[in-house]
């Protein structure tokens, strides 16, 4: 897929997942609530209209959508499926390959340790902190592309400014030139 293809396609399954999620998200709006990102990010996304997402911006999607890490540049690279985190609403048991069991969450295999519930719950800790981190971060970037656009738009506005004034500043000397110093009226 070339890469406008491949971001239209992308958001067409994030629509799909978003209301996989949960009914309630068909608002587009209550999703962004629900999940901490911003309205234009989500709709830039759901679109297609970019595809120029830093590497911050693209981990807090999968949050939001809650897809596994790299996920959404696996399907740019290769238009295979989105992969979820956990266990999609409906289904019965987990897909091929999700880790579901206390070990594989805390990494190990099997493992006995007591302290099993400990690493499982440090690790969520860790993730939760990396998702809103991931959230934080999307939003001031996006905010601070907003800032960027509306200092060009002072900029333009500031030349704009400042030709009127040289026009102004025109057409009054050549005004002076055709009045009379005593009398303020044009001289014939």
């Amino acid at each position: 897929m070339t890469a406008q293809p491949a971001w239209k396609a992308l958001g067409q399954q994030l629509i799909a997942r978003r209301v996989q999620l949960d009914p309630a998200y068909r608002n587009r709006r209550t999703f962004c609530e629900a999940t901490g990102m911003e309205y234009r990010i989500l709709s830039d996304a759901e679109s297609g209209r970019r595809a120029n997402y830093s590497k911050t911006t693209l981990r807090a999607l999968e949050q939001a959508y809650q897809l596994s890490a790299g996920s959404i540049d696996r399907f740019i690279a290769d238009g295979g499926p989105l992969e979820t985190m956990s266990v999609a609403p409906g289904r019965d048991r987990p897909a091929a390959g999700e880790r579901t069991t206390l070990e594989a969450l805390a990494g190990g295999e099997g493992s006995s340790d007591p302290s099993i519930v400990e690493q499982v719950y440090e690790k969520v800790l860790e993730q939760m902190r990396a998702a809103q981190d991931s959230r934080v971060a999307a939003q001031l970037e996006e905010r601070n592309a907003r800032v960027d656009e509306l200092q060009k738009e002072v900029d333009r506005k500031s030349r704009e400014i400042d030709r009127l004034n040289a026009e102004i500043k025109r057409l009054n000397t050549g005004r002076d030139a055709h009045t009379t110093p005593d009398s303020g009226r044009e001289s014939a």
